[in-house]
Parts: structure tokens; sequence; C-alpha cells
């Protein structure tokens, strides 16, 4: 006689209800399968953004594209810091309407420089910047008796150049004369007297440099003397004081200097002053130049000058990571075996942090840091940048099941040839059947089923719904496609860890239990209640995606 098996009729019933309960409420979800999505980092309940940690990565699944950030900080021993000095004629010539027409012709730098100070204090954060305003009380006799420092600031950082710079231009001057050769000496003074000498000294002197004779009949005339004795001695006291330092010379041309704007006047400004040094240089402002002109010209001519702080970047790209794009694009991409090398080089950085934005789409299971190397002209230590984790362990998986039945002989228990399981992970479940058979001479078929793991939980359940007379003996699971053997088999309930694992092999065994039925039991008799189908394949099928 048969007996029926009571809880595969329970089953039958519950198992599809239990799959229209998942469609209704969204519980399929996490066997849904997607591609394509950004997955950058994780929110953190207080808004902040969590990039993932060797300890906790940010999940992800095959086929995402994740989006990460590699943050350049440059240390500050590679970093150029700057102290300027802006040295202005306060002479009458260069202050005066009347004389230069039809404004003081100091007004033509002015936007220049704080355009240059804004250039300055936005790629050199940590330089500075003072301004001292100039005149004598007798023209051109190098002599420091007679050198007036009406306008002498301290060095100021970011937050407090627009003020000087402001005052410098509204203040008349006390004294009509000049001597660029004691305004030289002043400003290299200054520069030994600097407290914080750890910042690169460069003195831009503006004036236009009218160098009259010398009303007293010195030695110093007639002009070319002046030049040729005077300011050589001071350019040579500067070069050899500040050996790294930066002198920019800048000539304003008015109505009223024509003659000392001369090629004469250049050859004396070159040979002198200049002497063809890589660190100084020489370049002149007038009114047929727009502010525009006249800024690009001074901060070209600054800029080239100062040593270029560059960095060199590199991102090796993790095994099963293919790179997409990146911004800004990089300078070189290249490919050896599973490793692709990205390399940027990037010139003018500045201490403020540097962002450089890259796209990979994962195709395989892993944990992935993400960081770069950064080697620097001025400092040739490597430094790591910040790390980003994701580990990708979810996405399609593979999952093999059978139902196997030992210790036949125990019983005459009716012997059920389907299996009904159910699949949990994280919040959802879904019901499913595979085979089952005796263990004996023929090996009972995987039923094989495709499924996609949720991102917050790599672990999937299984549970066995047990027919009538039967008890749990035990499972069996490899990661291959072999024919399991009982005496290995462990005991309670599988739980796969796919957070490394694509596929699993898993056989469920029952056994009859003890004392069943009797053969003159009402129960040792067999109904027929129709055959239970999987809804979610055809009968002639072995292969199912969740």
């Amino acid at each position: 006689m048969k007996v029926k098996i009571m809880k595969a009729i329970l089953a039958a019933f519950l198992i599809p209800l239990l799959f229209m309960a998942s469609i209704g409420s969204g519980k399929l979800s996490a066997f849904a399968i997607g591609y394509g999505s950004y997955k950058t980092a994780r929110v953190l309940p207080n808004g902040a953004i969590d990039i993932g940690s060797r300890d906790n990565p940010v999940p992800v699944n095959i086929g995402d594209v994740i989006e990460y950030n590699i943050n350049l900080t440059v240390p500050s021993a590679a970093v150029g810091k700057y102290d300027l000095l802006f040295v202005l004629d306060w002479s009458s010539s260069m202050k005066s309407p009347y004389v230069s027409g039809p404004v003081p012709a100091l007004n033509l730098a002015k936007e220049s420089i704080f355009e240059l100070c804004r250039r300055t204090f936005d790629s050199y954060p940590d330089s500075r910047i003072a301004v001292m305003g100039l005149n004598c009380k007798v023209n051109n006799t190098n002599d420091p008796k007679y050198l007036v420092k009406q306008y002498n600031t301290d060095f100021v950082d970011s937050s407090g150049y627009e003020t000087v710079i402001k005052k410098a231009f509204s203040t008349g001057p006390l004294y009509s004369e000049d001597d660029n050769s004691q305004f030289l000496a002043a400003a290299i003074d200054k520069m030994k007297s600097r407290f914080d000498k750890s910042r690169t000294p460069v003195i831009i002197v503006i004036s236009d440099f009218m160098m009259d004779q010398d009303p007293k009949g010195t030695f110093y005339t007639p002009v070319p003397n002046y030049w040729s004795t005077c300011m050589k001695q001071r350019a040579n006291e500067y070069y050899n004081a500040f050996a790294n330092g930066y002198l920019l010379m800048v000539r304003v041309h008015h109505k009223s200097n024509h003659k000392y704007c001369t090629p004469d006047f250049d050859r004396y400004m070159l040979d002198y002053v200049i002497q063809g040094r890589k660190n100084s240089h020489f370049i002149k402002f007038d009114s047929s130049q727009s502010d525009n002109d006249r800024t690009e010209l001074l901060w070209k001519t600054l800029d080239d000058a100062m040593p270029s702080v560059y960095a060199i970047t590199q991102d090796n790209l993790a095994p099963g990571l293919e790179f997409i794009d990146s911004e800004p694009l990089a300078s070189q991409v290249y490919k050896n075996g599973d490793v692709t090398t990205l390399i940027w080089t990037i010139s003018h950085i500045t201490v403020s942090q540097y962002n450089i934005k890259i796209r990979a789409q994962v195709k395989e299971n892993g944990i992935f840091e993400n960081y770069a190397t950064t080697f620097f002209n001025k400092d040739n230590a490597p430094y790591k940048t910040n790390s980003t984790w994701h580990m990708a362990s979810g996405g399609v998986k593979k999952l093999h099941l059978r139902q196997e039945i030992l210790e036949r002989g125990r019983s005459s228990v009716e012997l059920p040839n389907s299996a009904y399981l159910l699949l949990k992970n994280y919040n959802t479940f879904y019901p499913v059947t595979a085979v089952s058979g005796a263990r004996g001479a023929f090996m009972t078929p995987f039923t094989e089923y495709n499924i996609t793991i949720s991102p917050s939980d790599y672990t999937l359940y299984i549970e066995q719904l047990l027919p009538q007379y039967y008890e749990n003996a035990g499972y069996c699971v490899t990661q291959r496609g072999t024919d399991h053997d009982p005496a290995a088999r462990q005991t309670g309930t599988p739980a796969l860890n796919y957070s490394v694992v694509s596929e699993y092999w898993v056989t469920l065994y029952l056994r009859p239990v003890a004392g069943g039925p009797k053969e003159y039991e009402w129960n040792n008799e067999r109904n027929y209640f129709g055959k239970i189908y999987n809804s979610s394949h055809a009968l002639h099928t072995s292969t199912h995606s969740l």
C-alpha cells in the first residue's frame, strides 16, 4: 500500500500562494537582474558618503559601473610658497595724472596686481604679499638718506591682500623724486628681515625708470653710469642674497618718459639688471594694452619663471574591473594581463585637493581597493592617495539542487520524487522544487537555478519542507559538479556564502523516521490531488532563473 505525503500536499497549496505573495509585495527584487547602475558609495545616516573600508567594503554587483574619486592632496613639501613684494614707484611721474595723464601711470598696473595676487593664491595658497610705496626727496643720488618709505606693509596672506593693494592706489605721494637703486636696496633689506624665510622671495619693481641726471652732479652722470654702477650693484646684491629668488622689472610707459623707453634703455636694463639670468625678467606696460593684456603678460612671465610643481599619478585598476573613462582624461592607459594602468601628468598643482574621477565596470567577484600612487617633482617620495573599497559578491549566481533519500529499506513509506524547498536571501524568500530520488545505482540529477544575491547580504539559506514520516539527514555542498558522498554530509540547514563563490552544488538528504505508518493504517493510502508544476519553467527544462 502507498502512503500519501502530507507535507507535500500542504506544499502544493502553499507554494503558489507564497509565489503570488512574493510578487505582490515586491519580495522578488533581490532576485531581479539589473546592470549598468552606478555604485559610488553608500550614504550614511548622517548624510556623509561612505567610501568603504577593508573590513566593510561597499557592496556592488557584477555588471555595475562603479564611480570613485582619487583625492590628491599635495604635501606641503612639494608645493611652491612665495613671498611677493611689490615695489611701487610713488614719484610724481607715476602717481600724478598731470605728468603721465590722463590717469596716473601707476594705475596701469592696478588691476594686473590684483589679478596676479588672486592667481598666486589660487595656485600657491600658502604664499604672502607685501607692498612698498617709495619716493625720494632728491632724485637718483643713490643715497639712502633721501629715501622715503611712504607706504610699507607687512607680508599678508590671502585674507588681507586686497586691503593693502587698495590703499597703495588711494594715497598721494609725499615727494616727487625717485631713485630705483635705493628702491631695490630697500626691497632687498625687507626680504632679508622676514621672520619666516620658508617662502621663495619674489620682488616686482613697477616704475617708469626716469633716470634723470643727479642735480648734485655726482659721478653717476651721465645716465648710463647710474645703470652700470648703482643698478648693477643692487641686482648683484639681490642675486647673492636670494639664489632661489625671482626679480621682475616692470617699466610703465607714459607720455612723459618716452626718452627713457628707447632700445638703449632696454639694453641697460637687460645688461645690468637682468644679466641673462633665468630667474629675472623685464616687461613693459603701456596704455595701448588692456588690463587683461597686462595681467596675462605679468602672470605668464612670473608663472613661467617659477618652477612648475607637477605630479605624476598612477592608478593600477584592480583585477576584475574594466576601465571605462576618467575625468580628467588619463595621459596614458595600458593593460598588462588583468591589470589596467592609468597615468595622469598634472601641472600647476596646488595645496588644495585635486580630484580624479574614474569609472569602471565590475566584471568579476572580488574585493577591490582603488587608490593611486603620486610622485611630485619637488619631492620624489611616493604618496599613496585615499582608498575606496568595493566588494562584488552579488549579481547572477548559480545553484544546483537535488534531494536524496537514505536508508530506504527502513520503511515502506512512499518515496517522494520532488523536493520542496524555500530559498532565503536578505529579506526575500522564494519557493523552488528539485528532483528527489533514492540513493542507489542511479545518480539523482541536479536542478540548476540562476539567482541574484542581494549586495546587502551574501548568504543564501535553504530550508526543506519535510514530507510526512521523513526527517532531515543532513546535506553535502561543493563548488564543483561531482557526485556527493553521504558519508561526508553535514548536519543542519545549508547557508551558502556567495561573497567570493559564484556557484554551488547542494544535495539535501532525507531518511524515513523510525516507526513509520503500519500497512493497515488508513493513512497508508495514496490520494491523487493532481501534479505540482514549477510555475517558473517548463517541465522539460532543468535550469531556472529567479
